[in-house]
């Protein structure tokens, strides 16, 4: 579930920074070209695009954590079966 989760924010944390790129009132310009024209207004949905994208960057930080901590505490000191050494080469 861990690991669906991480490949699932993946998608979804880009998505939404877009997505509130998309309503900033600054716009989007990469590399010159305009992908979003600035708005003029703030509203409701562009502060709720921005706080999920960050608080979903959190959720997917802290899985990425746990996710070493999972396998550095299974496999490393409780099974002992070298995988950690094997996955860094």
């Amino acid at each position: 579930m861990g690991h669906v989760a991480i490949y699932a924010l993946m998608v979804i944390v880009p998505a939404v920074g877009l997505d509130a790129e998309a309503v900033d009132i600054r716009g989007l310009i990469y590399l010159g070209i305009e992908i979003f024209p600035p708005r003029e207004t703030r509203t409701a949905f562009m502060r709720a695009s921005e706080e999920w994208h960050a608080t979903l960057g959190w959720i997917f930080g802290l899985l990425v954590l746990g996710d070493i901590a999972m396998a550095v505490g299974w496999h490393h000191l409780i099974k002992r079966d070298c995988s950690l050494e094997r996955m860094s080469g």
